[in-house]
């Protein structure tokens, strides 16, 4: 795995594009396991995927988002500068232009914003729902299958780290969840969608003056899915009863909300848990990486283990 270092970036920047790198030096966005950002001071975020996984991802929304553009009213990014690999950097970088704003953090949504922000929330996620997804298949976005795949590799991941850290009581109700949800083809009754994947807080951009959402960032786990998992993420960023009031002007649109959708929510709100402890499993002894303990503290306060019924998702 290359490793996290601003120098080589800056060098790689000037080298692929001089006229960009003119001025200060990059600055770092974010860094993760899978990815680094850094920004340039003319407002430009350079991406650089530190595994292969990130790289396809990185590379799918090269081709998804001009295609995508047309077809929401926020702002999302637009690819405009790609890198081809170097012996540093093995699977290359793409550069994108900064959109302005700043992530919508929940002391923002209040009696004068809630409303707007609901709208713009509701009306943003019917569009990409509404996207062909045989589009969107074809540009490299993974699809159901995959979605059903990619569930069952997450039970074999945590499943074994769980057995460890979960007392002898939690663990079988972990492990009977997660046989219930597999099993139950009521989680995978659907009308596939382009899905963003993340819609976390540091994703969605809020225009301060405007009270209003500027743009929606982070789109590298894109896939066509299950609609209901766009809930998740506002779920555990901004709480229960803005994501289902959300929900509720999303119905309002005309979109399928029934009771089958809003079960899928609720299970896949308790999924989220899981994510996080395989992040952080993975994520061991590399800096700034979040915490196998309180990623299981999480889990014990979630509706799997904090629920007096071991029973059914």
């Amino acid at each position: 795995m290359p490793v996290m270092d601003l120098d080589v970036y800056a060098a790689a920047i000037s080298g692929a594009f001089l006229d960009i790198a003119q001025g200060e030096p990059p600055a770092l966005l974010s860094a993760s396991r899978a990815n680094v950002v850094v920004a340039t001071a003319g407002g430009v975020a350079f991406h650089f995927p530190r595994e292969e996984a990130a790289a396809e991802r990185l590379a799918m929304t090269g081709l998804l988002l001009p295609y995508l553009r047309g077809h929401v009213t926020l702002a999302i990014p637009a690819p405009e500068w790609r890198a081809a690999p170097t012996s540093a950097l093995p699977w290359g970088f793409w550069g994108y232009r900064r959109l302005p704003g700043a992530p919508l953090q929940p002391g923002q949504i209040n009696e004068r914003t809630v409303v707007r922000l609901v709208t713009d929330l509701a009306i943003f996620l019917s569009e990409p729902h509404q996207f062909p997804p045989q589009r969107a298949r074809a540009l490299g976005v993974a699809g159901p299958d995959a979605w059903r795949e990619g569930c069952k590799r997450l039970r074999g991941d945590v499943l074994p780290v769980l057995r460890k850290r979960l007392s002898v009581s939690e663990y079988p109700r972990v492990r009977r969840w997660w046989d219930a949800f597999l099993q139950d083809e009521g989680s995978w009754v659907f009308n596939p969608t382009l899905v963003h994947g993340q819609l976390v807080s540091e994703h969605l951009l809020f225009d301060s003056g405007a009270a209003a959402l500027s743009g929606v960032i982070g789109w590298g786990h894109s896939a066509v899915g299950d609609p209901a998992a766009d809930f998740v993420g506002l779920i555990h960023s901004y709480g229960g009863d803005f994501a289902w009031r959300v929900v509720d002007a999303y119905r309002g649109r005309g979109l399928g909300v029934d009771a089958g959708f809003l079960k899928r929510v609720r299970r896949l709100s308790a999924l989220r848990a899981f994510h996080d402890v395989r992040i952080a499993a993975q994520s061991l002894g590399e800096p700034g990486a979040p915490s196998l303990e309180e990623a299981v503290v999480q889990l014990r306060a979630g509706p799997i283990l904090a629920r007096p019924s071991p029973s059914a998702p």
